[in-house]
């Protein structure tokens, strides 16, 4: 029997999550038909581990002052579905502590939308999130998110950090001045423990809260 590849070691699950529901089901085959199945089921359990500590960590940093941006908000790239999507699941996890959210999906938007009840804003394109964003979290690796440049953050002399969970900016934002670029996943990278209270003691009251 092959052996399914392994997803990638962050956000978004392997298969439709509808799908890998039925897997958690009785499998009538023999006990080593089932190896692969209940792979795909472990890693898919890893990686929602992986976004809940994620967001454990952030929460108890965000407050009402902070705006929020998140680039991808479906389960993975090129897909309109937002089912089990930890994107969707770290949006509710910041609205519910009072942050401002702004958000972008090149297919998803509409159903995000309609999802979050409109309580976030869905942007157009993704450089309309950066502009006033103080946190931006990169949770898929759509190719029009590898096109971000350090110009398309304009802070106003605030600093920015970026949590990039597949990698894909490292070239353009490691070492640019005024943004904290966090590689999540990549080697012993954690979040800096000073970052946070610089970048919220720097963000002004406003959005009329």
């Amino acid at each position: 029997m092959v052996k399914p590849k392994l997803a990638p070691p962050v956000l978004g699950p392997i298969a439709c999550p509808k799908h890998l529901n039925d897997l958690e089901r009785p499998f009538p085959g023999a006990p080593g038909e089932r190896d692969g199945l209940d792979l795909l089921v472990t890693t898919d359990r890893l990686n929602r581990s992986l976004a809940e500590r994620i967001l454990h960590e952030l929460r108890a940093r965000v407050s009402r002052e902070v705006t929020v941006a998140i680039l991808g908000l479906a389960y993975k790239p090129s897909s309109h579905v937002i089912e089990e999507s930890q994107a969707m699941m770290m949006a509710k996890a910041f609205l519910e502590r009072g942050a401002r959210v702004l958000a972008y999906d090149p297919l998803a938007g509409e159903a995000a939308n309609l999802e979050l009840g409109g309580r976030a804003l869905i942007m157009d394109n993704a450089r309309d999130c950066l502009r006033d964003a103080d946190l931006v979290l990169i949770a898929t690796p759509d190719p029009e998110f590898k096109t971000i440049t350090v110009a398309d953050f304009r802070r106003g002399g605030r600093p920015v950090l970026v949590m990039d969970f597949w990698r894909i900016l490292s070239d353009q934002l490691s070492g640019a001045e005024g943004i904290e670029y966090v590689p999540y996943g990549r080697g012993a990278a954690t979040l800096p423990s000073d970052v946070f209270t610089q970048l919220w003691g720097a963000t002004p009251t406003r959005y009329g809260r």
